[in-house]
């Protein structure tokens, strides 16, 4: 209602750039199922499959101006075919559960505050997939360090409750400095 018509317009248009890409992921997947078309290979090999039965609406990302697939699962499917995606889904769920671990561990300790930075690990690296529905951050350094702080709570958690100490006691405790 108050958007600009131009936005309307984008909104409405259903081809788009990103469904033009969108459709050349999913083709180049079909044809290549169980590897996909190679590693960072997407803006490679998609020319290929721009001429194919369907509309197409922005073939100049394709052909002119290569783009990725501006969806994170579509580019892997893409790239690494079935394989690839499985063992991506799977490092993800993996450290989503090991971040669900250390809340569970973290829910009984005092202070609280490492069980809200469990929980706040799990709640980024869901918003991060989440975006990454619509853009392609597939080898970003800020994706691999939420990735990893799933398991780095988990040991925290697991020290903490082993030695019966704070974890992050050095930043809880003033420097000493004698």
């Amino acid at each position: 209602l108050l958007a600009p018509s131009a936005t309307v317009g984008h909104i409405s248009n259903l081809q788009t750039g990103r469904t033009t890409l969108w459709t050349v992921a999913s083709r180049a997947f079909a044809s290549n199922p169980i590897i996909g078309g190679g590693a960072d290979n997407f803006a490679v090999v998609s020319s290929h499959y721009i001429v194919r039965p369907g509309v197409t609406g922005a073939a100049f990302l394709v052909v002119i101006d290569p783009k990725v697939a501006h969806n994170i699962f579509l580019e892997l499917w893409a790239d690494l075919g079935i394989i690839g995606l499985l063992l991506f889904s799977g490092l993800v769920l993996a450290s989503l559960r090991c971040a669900l671990m250390a809340v569970r561990a973290f829910e009984w300790a005092e202070p609280r505050g490492e069980e809200i930075l469990a929980r706040a690990v799990i709640v980024s690296l869901v918003a991060m997939l989440a975006a990454d529905f619509f853009l392609s951050e597939l080898y970003s350094e800020q994706f691999f360090l939420l990735l990893a702080l799933g398991p780095t709570m988990l040991a925290l958690s697991r020290r903490s409750t082993e030695a019966n100490v704070d974890p992050l006691a050095f930043i809880h405790a003033p420097p000493n400095l004698s």
